[in-house]
């Protein structure tokens, strides 16, 4: 699946040891407490597995992150798209796996999405956290 006419693009040029500062829960904090405490709870898709963080786009639907490595675009009306194709090798366990995903500033524009993953180590001796456009 793709976000527009273009394949989403995959550029491993962002690659990060030790990730700080990119919270998973960044829209959550950001309300407060006291709102939170007064949200209403609704369902907007189900079959999501291990889902982990969503970014809003500007045409009412949504990206959401599996932690199984899986992205998909979720509608307005709660259908849930296939993967979306291009992503890296995810290791995927324990805490790890596709995490945050965040749109460009100028996303309307430039179509550009992050994303933050654990990247598999080269001969399987771990892994380490990883920011990708």
């Amino acid at each position: 699946m793709q976000l527009s006419n273009r394949p989403l693009e995959v550029e491993m040029n962002v690659k990060l040891k030790r990730l700080l500062g990119l919270g998973l829960t960044v829209g959550c904090l950001a309300s407060g407490g006291a709102a939170m405490a007064q949200a209403r709870v609704e369902r907007v898709a189900a079959g999501l597995e291990n889902p982990w963080a969503v970014a809003f786009l500007p045409d009412q639907r949504f990206l959401v992150t599996e932690r199984a490595g899986r992205l998909r675009v979720v509608g307005a009306d709660g259908r849930i798209g296939g993967p979306v194709s291009g992503l890296p090798p995810i290791a995927a366990g324990g805490q790890g796996g596709l995490l945050d995903v965040v749109t460009d500033s100028d996303f309307a524009s430039n179509r550009i999405v992050y994303v933050c993953f654990s990247e598999p180590e080269a001969g399987g001796s771990g892994n380490s956290t990883a920011v990708l456009r």
